[in-house]
């Protein structure tokens, strides 16, 4: 279930900030909920600086493939120059925010490393793989940018999710996928989504009814995890339980690993949870 929609990411959020001067990088977050948190390949991330010269407002990638350059700005990630979606000044130029795509050839082992630079001036800051792991986009109360399957509309409180119906959640921050496009590409029309996943694997991700999931707790149906067509945000396909009840269903991605059946040292044996995302919710209607 293709998106036909182009999602629009929220730009805005307030810091208390010094003045502008030399160019300073005060926080690395992801672009699906402004929090600091693990970054992986492929993903969307918003940096938050000061010093950015010539904005002048909103500056935008005038299309795919996404530039390396815009308003004289590079962004850098472990050495690779990464695709910048949009540079805005916020708060009168006080600070600003740049939208990136972390290259898929990024390394994560040791966290990464995010320079900025611009008409000579640069500066650096490191994102930590241990962080919480932000991935469903939401809004400013936590409910997940969502559409009805069968015709694309918003799920929103006022047109709630019904039980035993197929909804499309959008994402980021999900990591590596089989033939990902170049950096600063869409996706194709068809891809290889991460789940289902096909081939013999020991680490898998799945959905569970949040907010404190594990490979324990009670999982939810999805039949699409992985790449928009066309797109370079990831959909999350799940179906709401029929014996939802009215409120909030709140749910979370969970990375599992087998160990296996016998004890493997540093992992022990069945299942175990490598990583729970930051939780998200839609709300229900019956």
């Amino acid at each position: 279930m293709a998106n036909r929609h182009v999602l629009l990411l929220p730009l805005l959020v307030a810091f208390a900030l010094p003045s502008p001067g030399q160019i300073r990088i005060l926080a690395v977050t992801s672009s699906a909920n402004f929090a600091v948190g693990r970054i992986l390949p492929g993903s969307l991330a918003s940096l938050f600086c000061t010093g950015i010269q010539n904005v002048g407002g909103l500056m935008v990638a005038p299309g795919f493939p996404l530039p390396r350059l815009l308003a004289g700005v590079r962004v850098a990630v472990n050495g690779t120059e990464a695709p910048i979606l949009a540079i805005a000044d916020l708060a009168g130029g006080s600070y600003q925010q740049i939208n990136v795509q972390v290259p898929w050839e990024a390394t994560t082992a040791s966290g990464l490393d995010f320079e900025v630079s611009q008409l000579g001036a640069s500066a650096h800051s490191t994102a930590d793989p241990q962080d919480p792991w932000p991935v469903f986009f939401v809004d400013s109360s936590g409910y997940a940018v969502a559409q009805h399957a069968g015709d694309y509309r918003l799920v929103t409180r006022g047109d709630p999710a019904r039980p035993g119906e197929w909804i499309i959640a959008y994402a980021t921050n999900l990591g590596s996928v089989r033939n990902p496009p170049a950096d600063g590409y869409p996706a194709p029309l068809t891809v290889d989504p991460i789940v289902p996943d096909p081939s013999p694997y020991a680490s898998y991700f799945g959905l569970a009814v949040g907010p404190s999931a594990d490979y324990t707790s009670t999982r939810l149906q999805s039949n699409y995890i992985g790449l928009a067509p066309g797109s370079i945000v990831y959909q999350v396909n799940l179906l709401v339980p029929s014996s939802q009840p009215a409120g909030d269903l709140v749910f979370q991605v969970l990375n599992i690993y087998d160990c296996g059946f016998f004890f493997v040292p540093g992992c022990g044996r069945g299942l175990t949870t490598q990583a729970v995302s930051m939780p998200a919710r839609i709300p229900v209607g019956i």
